[in-house]
């Protein structure tokens, strides 16, 4: 741990990159985030494709603004998007054979997001910022539970890049599907097994964690209790840490206060 604080202040370092799970941080100059489309240009909408940079940039400032650590992490993106499913099904084959069938992914190794486009522009930058999320986030924690890399990457997916910074809007399949049912809990989506993440019922965990992460972004207090979060894991990357526990003990109140203004947020939306 004393040699990453001691990186973070090195005067000569302008970013750190994380070696994937191996504790080590090397101090590198050049520029902290680059982004990268590998698809071929013209089977691309190009007005897509700058939509897309431009999120990504969003949510790549958007971390740095919740970690404010003194020196970034390096990001690489690098975006591959497909219009023939079954090329993209046979690069999802190449890269992530275990993954069942999805529409986008991503793969650490070549620092890789991938996406398979839609008829429907808004869902193809969706899917696409969606991966570069968890993208991101690999990059920055090494790993992360599951709630919290896809409570940020179902936020992150619908961002909006205003003068005045980034905007999320409300997903509105999570929020239908969350009005009708049970009432949100902290323990079912911390404590949740693998397996429940890819069962036929697992949209409630993926509602619950947007809800989640949406809704601590809209307190200063939510703010920086997810920012301590943040903070924490990354300084334990690759390492056993308990992301909710960090985020219940930094929230004011605690755990209780949380489930309770979780729960009141929810029925206000």
């Amino acid at each position: 741990m004393l040699s990453l604080c001691l990186l973070l202040i090195t005067p000569q370092a302008s970013a750190v990159r994380l070696s994937m799970c191996q504790g080590n941080f090397e101090a590198i100059r050049g520029p902290a985030y680059q982004f990268a489309l590998q698809s071929a240009p013209g089977n691309v909408d190009p007005l897509l494709v700058r939509d897309i940079e431009v999120g990504a940039r969003g949510i790549y400032q958007h971390w740095e603004a919740l970690l404010a650590a003194p020196v970034p992490f390096v990001v690489d993106v690098r975006l591959e998007l497909f219009a023939d499913a079954g090329a993209f099904r046979q690069r999802k084959q190449s890269l992530v054979p275990e993954l069942p069938e999805v529409t986008g992914f991503y793969a650490w190794e070549p620092r890789l997001a991938v996406a398979l486009l839609d008829a429907s522009s808004v869902e193809s930058r969706h899917r696409a910022l969606h991966e570069i999320s968890h993208l991101i986030t690999v990059s920055q924690l090494g790993g992360a539970p599951h709630w919290l890399a896809e409570g940020l990457a179902e936020v992150h997916e619908t961002i909006v890049v205003t003068p005045h910074g980034p905007e999320f809007h409300v997903n509105p399949r999570h929020r239908r599907w969350l009005a009708v049912a049970a009432a949100p809990s902290l323990t079912e989506l911390f404590k949740a097994p693998y397996t429940a993440w890819t069962a036929p019922d697992s949209q409630r965990l993926y509602a619950l964690s947007w809800s989640l992460v949406y809704f601590l972004l809209q307190s200063s207090e939510g703010r920086g209790a997810l920012g301590f979060t943040l903070q924490q894991a990354s300084t334990h990357s690759c390492g056993s840490y308990d992301a909710g526990g960090f985020l219940v003990r930094s929230y004011p109140g605690g755990a209780a206060a949380l489930q309770r203004d979780w729960a009141d947020w929810l029925r206000s939306v």
